[in-house]
């Protein structure tokens, strides 16, 4: 809804970006990491998306839920495979992806050092827009999500990436199943600081100071088609 200008007919991951799709840029990026077996969670104008030969796993209550809960209907793959997640309307480097798959810890995401300067492109006043995230000295995500008071709670930022084992989807979907009622409308932030703060999992972080940029808005729009720069 922020950004109608572009969603009015299509899904956020149709934008356009260098000529490509954000989906393709990601689509792309994958491929040349090297991972072939790919899906996509859909919902809002979901047959869009038939013209790519992926498996879909569609979220029919799209309109009352949010991505937590669409992210469980890939289920069946969350508990079978190791998995990396991303959201539709972000465009990033491939040595984000080539961290993760080299990692062996159950639950990882990697985290933007270059927050501020990004933000700053973004916004007038990043603080009102940006989330805490605070980290340990050996990279373990301690908080995430919460509204800020100042900078210095703002370690890094979520990059809308994260990497999954079957082993702590156990878990995740475990607890999810525990408070049923209330995950519909979870935002992924909010599961992982529960994750955390309820002991259910310790989430590894992964510092970056790769490109990154989400599309969220027209300005953001703006910026990433300005200053992002393709392989």
């Amino acid at each position: 809804s922020r950004i109608k200008k572009f969603t009015n007919f299509k899904p956020k991951a149709f934008i356009k970006i260098d000529n490509k799709t954000l989906l393709e840029h990601q689509l792309e990026i994958y491929l040349k990491s090297g991972i072939e077996k790919i899906a996509i969670v859909t919902g809002y104008k979901n047959k869009l998306f038939n013209k790519y030969n992926l498996k879909k796993f569609n979220n029919n209550k799209w309109k009352s839920t949010n991505m937590v809960f669409s992210l469980t209907k890939a289920k069946s793959w969350l508990k079978s495979f190791n998995c990396i997640v991303s959201y539709s309307d972000i465009l990033f480097d491939k040595k984000i992806i080539l961290d993760l798959l080299k990692s062996k810890t159950q639950l990882e995401l990697p985290y933007n050092l270059n927050w501020k300067k990004n933000w700053k492109l973004r916004y007038k006043r990043p603080l009102e827009d940006l989330e805490t995230f605070k980290i340990s000295k050996n990279n373990y995500v301690m908080e995430i999500g919460k509204k800020p008071k100042k900078y210095k709670d703002i370690e890094g930022q979520f990059m809308g990436i994260i990497k999954f084992t079957p082993k702590s989807w156990k878990k995740v979907n475990n607890y999810l199943n525990k408070i049923k009622s209330r995950n519909k409308n979870m935002q992924m932030t909010k599961l992982i600081d529960n994750l955390i703060s309820n002991n259910v999992l310790k989430v590894k972080g992964t510092p970056s100071k790769s490109q990154w940029f989400e599309i969220d808005n027209l300005n953001d729009y703006r910026v990433a088609k300005k200053f992002y720069k393709f392989d």
